[in-house]
């Protein structure tokens, strides 16, 4: 099955899959990838429900993980094919 991925998904991806675990709160990746947070929101909620994330609850956070079933190939190709 061909898995469609969106420029600012490929971003999220990307960010989630190289960063260290206490960056990976939704506060932090919109400083980092400059992503509007209600954006970052909806997107992060759209990938959860394809199964590409998973929340991560502590005590007062929220952090996302990348699943192995997340198109990281395609986000790839994206992210290649975007900067050009």
């Amino acid at each position: 099955m061909k898995q469609f991925v969106k420029l600012s998904e490929a971003r999220i991806l990307m960010f989630l899959d190289n960063a260290e675990r206490r960056f990976k709160y939704a506060g932090f990746i919109t400083h980092k990838l400059n992503i509007e947070y209600n954006f970052l929101i909806l997107r992060l909620k759209e990938m959860r429900m394809k199964g590409w994330i998973q929340r991560v609850h502590t005590s007062n956070k929220v952090f996302y993980t990348v699943t192995t079933i997340a198109p990281m190939k395609a986000a790839k190709k994206v992210l290649e094919n975007g900067s050009k």
